[in-house]
Parts: C-alpha cells; sequence; structure tokens
C-alpha cells in the first residue's frame, strides 16, 4: 500500500523537475541575448551555451517523458 502511494509521486515530481530543467535554460538563453552577453565580442560563448541549453533541454523532456509515463501507467491500476 504504502508503495504504491510512493509510486504515486515520483511521476508529477519528474514531470515538474523536467519541466524546471526545461524553462530555466530557455529563459536564461534568451536573457543572455537580451542582455547582449551573446553577440561580438562573446561570439565563441554562443555556441557552447547552445550545446547545454540544448542538452538541459533534452535531459530535461527526457525527465518529463519518464513521469508521465509514470503517471499514465499507474492511471492504469
Amino acid at each position: 500500500m504504502t508503495q504504491n502511494r510512493e509510486r504515486r509521486m515520483i511521476g508529477p515530481i519528474s514531470f515538474a523537475v523536467g519541466g524546471c530543467f526545461v524553462t530555466f535554460p530557455i529563459l536564461s538563453f534568451f536573457y543572455l541575448l537580451y542582455d547582449g552577453k551573446l553577440s561580438h565580442p562573446y561570439t565563441g560563448a554562443f555556441e557552447g551555451y547552445m550545446v547545454f541549453v540544448l542538452l538541459l533541454v533534452f535531459v530535461g523532456l527526457l525527465v518529463a517523458a519518464t513521469g508521465i509515463q509514470m503517471i499514465l501507467e499507474d492511471s492504469r491500476k
């Protein structure tokens, strides 16, 4: 009984964590663009930060998808 209750909370929590992983790098990326820190003479930083943002977005979506999958599996039982 306790295991089912605990497992049901893991899905929404992982979905929330995945959403934070997706939202934070995107917002900080646009903030740096607006602030001018990714333009000339910082063009070398643009590619590195873009790879960093894409990696975090991928990980965040992976965690969110895992959370959705857990929620759907729990709702079928």
